[in-house]
């Protein structure tokens, strides 16, 4: 398994290419002592704005698009 090598694979997918600022920041979250990140980014202008972040035992969708389908979902 990555995880036992060290290495940390994450993908972010996000409305625009993420600014240096966001991406250092993502970097800082998934960053662990004795590991190295690697990180796949993909540009969905489908998702409208926030982003998403895929790592192989988690999933954190910040996206405008899941906000809008949770209201719906709850007919608000």
């Amino acid at each position: 398994e990555l995880a036992e090598r060290g290495l940390t694979v994450a993908t972010v997918e996000s409305a625009r290419a993420l600014t240096d600022e966001a991406r250092s920041a993502i970097m800082t979250l998934l960053k662990k002592p004795q590991t190295v990140v690697q990180l796949s980014e993909v540009v969905r202008p489908e998702l409208i704005g926030g982003f998403k972040l895929r790592t192989p035992t988690a999933t954190l969708d910040a996206t405008i698009a899941k906000k809008l389908n949770d209201l719906r979902a709850k007919k608000i």
